[in-house]
């Protein structure tokens, strides 16, 4: 059988608010699904200025994904799942007739959607006598919790989010913890006899949430100042060239880290 080459660079990072890095396939890959895994962590970038610093983290950040020669293996995507348009609307009128015939003390309903013993998704509907406001909070906070952090979207990307409060990014997001894992991010098939791969982190200038580390009054100017440093530290000289950035990255965008694989087959 024949075997895969794999090169992996990982672009050296100029700041701390994100790193990337990328890992060769297990070996026993085969061409036909390559596994793209990728440990993504996030923190806090310091910004020293003449007269105080501040501390910056992202809100949301973008995953970009570039192929050479090579193709997505359909339904391997992170975060891939199929929306399915009868549930919703059997789900939707199971609600809706248990609030029209229910009567009596003030409640709310809930909806717990499974599948039943033959494999398919199936909606029941209960109706529960009204918890605490308490309660009420620790239901929202743990089905905050469920949402999606790393979505899917069209053209090779992914959005990378926080949905609990402060929603900003800290942690490790994609990628192991040493037991389990998050990942890969996708599978790839290789057209031929090599391909090329690029991963690349962004986060918009809008995105960036800035706190002051110090007492010193805060002036606009010196906002506009760490978002300058940011970027300026952020797009490093040493960058990954064997790449073009893609053309949907645009000026208002940081790119924050990149990375790159080259696989090539190789007979025994």
């Amino acid at each position: 059988m024949p075997e895969l080459n794999t090169t992996v660079e990982n672009t050296e990072n100029s700041q701390t608010l994100c790193e990337l890095e990328l890992w060769k396939p297990p070996q026993g890959t085969i061409s036909e699904a390559i596994p793209l895994s990728i440990d993504l962590d996030f923190d806090a970038e310091t910004v020293q200025l003449p007269t105080t610093s501040f501390s910056v983290r992202t809100r949301r950040a973008t995953i970009h994904l570039g192929m050479t020669d090579a193709d997505l293996v359909r339904g391997s995507r992170l975060g891939e799942y199929v929306l399915d348009p009868q549930m919703t609307a059997d789900v939707t009128q199971s609600v809706r007739q248990a609030i029209e015939t229910e009567t009596g003390a003030e409640g709310l309903i809930e909806v717990e959607v499974k599948p039943n013993i033959f494999g398919r998704m199936a909606a029941s509907v209960f109706w529960k006598k009204r918890r605490s406001k308490k309660a009420e909070h620790d239901h929202i906070v743990k089905s905050s919790m469920r949402v999606s952090r790393v979505i899917p979207r069209t053209g090779g990307k992914w959005a990378v989010v926080e949905p609990v409060a402060p929603h900003v990014l800290s942690g490790r997001y994609v990628g192991s913890d040493g037991e389990k894992e998050v990942g890969p991010l996708c599978l790839l098939t290789m057209r031929g006899e090599a391909c090329l791969v690029q991963v690349i982190v962004t986060v918009s200038r809008q995105d960036l949430d800035i706190e002051q580390n110090n007492a010193v009054a805060q002036h606009s100017r010196n906002k506009v100042a760490v978002l300058d440093e940011m970027a300026r530290r952020a797009i490093a000289s040493n960058q990954v060239t064997d790449f073009a950035l893609p053309p949907y990255i645009g000026p208002e965008d940081i790119v924050l880290s990149k990375s790159a694989m080259e696989v090539t087959v190789e007979d025994e």
